[in-house]
């Protein structure tokens, strides 16, 4: 008690009993400290209170449709969380009238059963975006979604309902947002200048074509321009080396029906460009030796006739310019990688660059609720999936990464079937950060009805690299979710 009354003052006070030097002194008495900061009040008898948690609030929220042909949903929130710990968004998807929208499948049995979407977020305060393509197309009844933001210690926000806004087309002369988020042109027409107004379009341009003989059969790659992003399809001819019409058996009914296809152009346009790929069986090679591609817009336009003779791919040496898309080949054990901070591509060794670009992927940890995560392909490829995996197997095609970590041993369901996922998707595990050629866990091609994936596995406690891979060269976003039974 002497120690504690000796690091505070006290009031002086006054007493009756009697003092000298001839007195024995007093009994001491306690009396009330007045000290209001440390050390007072810190002994082990003190009691302290942490602070109260605020829940996260929603303050603002907006869904609209959104994209070049009116087919995206963006969605854009308003979060406000004090602790700054946000840790997910919950959406939910209803139509027009307030039912649910059936659009994940849950179980992984093939069939839709849920309308409710996770997403992972972090920090504080935020204004958050985020844009599903095609979702529109393939869900066209969708009339609202509802947005919770929930922190990490589960505190949820309230329910915001935010209904979907429609799109409005401009026309010629009339202001426009050149991301379509806004508004968009009218079919024919482009939104350029400074301010941005809808001019007359231009036709669509071929860049690039080519028709190569691969070990896995033949490639078809067509990159082209489209300043109005409106391409619409591709006029595909086939021809033998004279170049005159061949007719191809495309349904495969062993009967020659057509010397030409249309191949959809519009899926893929984005920011003035696009691009198109087909793995045709090997025995269109046998039959046609030269193709002419003309690419063709929404209002009719066409641009220039372009055409390519069956070869090889051209291969590079170590340090050469390259093409991500598949155009040339780099050496073994090298990829067509961004040279340093520079935005041009060259042929370098494949290990180093797996290494970093493992360690700067995203990471999911495994808990029971459902966790997504959303991503972009790479524009390089650094792994390919296990042969018998995907038909045709593809190989040197861009992918995204995540890596999953698991804490005890787990059944484990992963699947790309999110309206994030806008490409073909392969996906399998890895032992952590795998060299090229490392055999899968697991492996699967098209989850039944739909060009996503989906898998279902018991993983042991550890780090795992899950790949989503493209079955093609185009790539995109895509979203990967996991779930424990």
């Amino acid at each position: 008690m002497g120690t504690i009354l000796a690091a505070c003052s006290s009031d002086p006070g006054t007493t009756d009993e009697p003092s000298g030097p001839n007195t024995t002194p007093p009994d001491p008495i306690e009396k009330p400290q007045t000290c209001q900061t440390p050390p007072c009040g810190s002994g082990p008898d003190s009691t302290t209170h942490p602070p109260q948690k605020s829940a996260p609030s929603v303050s603002h929220a907006s869904v609209r449709i959104s994209g070049r042909d009116g087919h995206d949903l963006s969605l854009r929130a308003r979060l406000l969380d004090a602790d700054a710990d946000l840790s997910l968004l919950e959406l939910r998807f209803f139509d027009e009238l307030g039912q649910p929208l059936d659009i994940f499948d849950t179980d992984l049995d093939g069939f839709a059963d849920s309308g409710v979407q996770t997403i992972l977020i972090q920090g504080g305060d935020q204004e958050w975006a985020h844009l599903l393509a095609d979702f529109v197309s393939r869900w066209p009844a969708v009339g609202r979604v509802d947005i919770v933001a929930k922190d990490a210690s589960g505190l949820a926000s309230s329910s915001v309902v935010a209904p979907v806004l429609d799109q409005p087309n401009r026309d010629l002369g009339q202001s426009c947002d050149p991301s379509y988020t806004e508004d968009r042109c009218l079919d024919g027409l482009g939104c350029r200048g400074t301010p941005s107004k809808c001019v007359e379009g231009t036709a669509p341009r071929i860049a690039r074509f080519a028709y190569l003989s691969t070990p896995v059969g033949p490639r078809i790659l067509i990159e082209g321009e489209d300043l109005d992003d409106d391409p619409a399809y591709v006029e595909l001819e086939f021809m033998n080396a004279r170049g005159e019409a061949v007719e191809v058996d495309l349904d495969n009914d062993e009967s020659p029906d057509s010397s030409s296809f249309r191949i959809d152009a519009m899926s893929s346009s984005r920011q003035g460009e696009f691009f198109v790929e087909l793995r045709p069986a090997s025995t269109l090679a046998e039959q046609v030796v030269k193709l002419a591609a003309t690419a063709v817009d929404s209002r009719g336009a066409t641009g220039a006739r372009a055409v390519a003779t069956l070869s090889d791919p051209t291969h590079r040496t170590w340090g050469q310019a390259c093409s991500t898309r598949g155009f040339d080949v780099c050496p073994a054990a090298g990829i067509c990688s961004p040279a340093g901070s520079s935005a041009n591509f060259t042929c370098q060794a494949a290990a180093s660059r797996r290494t970093a670009v493992c360690n700067q992927s995203p990471v999911l940890e495994l808990s029971g609720a459902p966790s997504t995560v959303s991503g972009h392909t790479h524009l390089e490829s650094l792994w390919d999936a296990t042969p018998g995996c995907a038909p045709q197997d593809p190989v040197g095609m861009p992918e995204g990464i995540v890596r999953l970590r698991v804490a005890s041993e787990s059944r484990v369901r992963l699947t790309t079937d999110l309206p994030e996922t806008s490409f073909d998707t392969i996906l399998y595990v890895l032992p952590g950060c795998a060299a090229d050629g490392t055999e899968a866990i697991a492996c699967s091609d098209d989850a039944p009805g739909t060009s996503a994936s989906s898998l279902e596995l018991t993983l042991a406690p550890g780090e795992y690299l899950v790949v989503v891979d493209a079955w093609s060269g185009a790539g995109g976003a895509f979203a990967l979710e996991a779930r424990t039974e």
